[in-house]
């Protein structure tokens, strides 16, 4: 089980509903996609983004949080720096989700997979 200094309280809840965002949104588009989720390179990459921003999260918290628990100079510094990148990753992850709940239709994917046949062809 991972543990915070609880002054990091606010980033590890953007951490624990960012992963939550990420289990729904993998179900919800694994149940609409199926297999035919590998041919859409648009959904993966939005998915992949969201778990590039929880690995960050949870490296900036664990770092912020070892450096406050053991009184580095800097623990200052990097608890604000956390929750700093913390709201914003929670931003991106909510924009990422959106575009994929919405199926590209927001985004133009449907412009870049035609013109992805196009040049396949």
């Amino acid at each position: 089980m991972f543990q915070v200094h609880p002054s990091l309280g606010l980033p590890a809840k953007d951490l624990e509903y960012a992963i939550f965002v990420l289990r729904n949104v993998t179900k919800e588009t694994l149940m609409k996609s199926g297999r035919d989720i590998m041919d859409n390179q648009l959904y993966l990459r939005r998915l992949s983004e969201i778990a590039i921003e929880i690995y960050a999260m949870t490296a900036m918290l664990g770092r912020a949080s070892r450096a406050y628990s053991i009184g580095l100079k800097n623990a200052d510094h990097e608890t604000e720096m956390t929750f700093l990148y913390c709201k914003h990753a929670r931003a991106r992850i909510d924009r990422f989700a959106k575009e994929i709940q919405e199926h590209g239709h927001a985004t133009g994917d449907e412009h870049l997979q035609h013109l992805a046949k196009r040049v396949r062809s």
